[in-house]
């Protein structure tokens, strides 16, 4: 009998040791005495030797944990200790009856937590590979945008002594269809008065031409050669036609997603047919567009 008493105390005593070496197994027996500011640390140790392949012992690794640290009421820590289970077991459910309304809360707001942080994660990655995509093709980005402008042409040379100062309406459509090359077209309107007389000349031209366009945040420059045609003439008088070659200079800010100002500047050379004279205009003008 001593014997058998002294083999019987020694397989307690390694039970005991067992028990000690295995957090996992100390940490219940505090949670179970309620002692859970220990249950919290022994669990906690024994959680980063713990895989979510394990998921018995891993569920309720973190489900003491939770429940440990809503008992002290430390509801975030329960929350994240929810939300590390989930991350392993992702259909984790409490079926226990009798379960504590705020054990279930913090359970239901790190599921909640998690399907939204997915949720952020799938719209970033999107936005990502389109960001990818489009500085891989930037040939797929297009914008087209129509302006309307309104300024003063200024003459040289002989003209200027011979014609006012006079007003310029211009309508002008871009497209930059291959970053950074833009194409465009436009026409335009402007009047001058005679010197000497009461007399006006208007000229009426139309172009088009193709450029380089560049962009620095909300802010573009851009620059157009272009060739075209135009009919000159005195009012009430007969006119004629002429080649003109402006070379448009833009400079742009985008104020919203569709509407933008600009400041525009014209150097112009016309040359008239028949007599074959020729003139320089310069044109300033605001500008106000959008795009579709």
């Amino acid at each position: 009998m001593l014997a058998y008493g002294s083999l019987c105390h020694a397989q307690s005593h390694d039970q005991e040791t067992s028990d000690t070496d295995d957090p996992y197994k100390a940490g219940v027996a505090c949670f179970d005495q309620l002692d859970f500011t220990c249950a919290i640390d022994l669990l906690t140790a024994a959680s980063y030797s713990t895989k979510p392949s394990q998921a018995d012992r891993w569920c309720d690794i973190f489900t003491k944990l939770a429940e440990s640290h809503l008992a002290l009421g430390q509801q975030e820590l329960a929350v994240e200790d929810f939300s590390k289970l989930l991350k392993g077991v992702s259909d984790f459910r409490i079926s226990r009856p009798g379960t504590s309304p705020k054990i279930l809360e913090a359970l239901q707001e790190a599921r909640r937590r998690i399907s939204e942080s997915l949720t952020k994660d799938v719209s970033s990655s999107e936005k990502n590979s389109f960001q990818k995509a489009k500085r891989k093709h930037p040939e797929s980005v297009s914008n087209v945008a129509l302006s309307v402008e309104v300024g003063a042409e200024f003459l040289s040379g002989q003209d200027k002594s011979l014609l006012d100062t006079g007003p310029v309406l211009s309508l002008e459509l871009l497209h930059e269809y291959s970053h950074p090359w833009i194409i465009g077209g436009g026409i335009r309107w402007s009047i001058h008065g005679v010197s000497s007389s009461d007399d006006s000349i208007f000229i009426l031209s139309a172009w088009a031409g193709g450029g380089l366009s560049v962009t620095l945040g909300s802010f573009r420059l851009y620059g157009l050669l272009c060739i075209g045609g135009g009919w000159f003439a005195i009012t009430g008088g007969d006119g004629r036609g002429g080649l003109v070659i402006p070379l448009r200079l833009g400079a742009g800010w985008q104020i919203s997603q569709n509407w933008g100002l600009g400041l525009a500047f014209t150097p112009s050379w016309i040359l008239t047919f028949g007599d074959f004279l020729s003139s320089v205009t310069f044109d300033t003008s605001l500008a106000a567009s959008v795009k579709f």
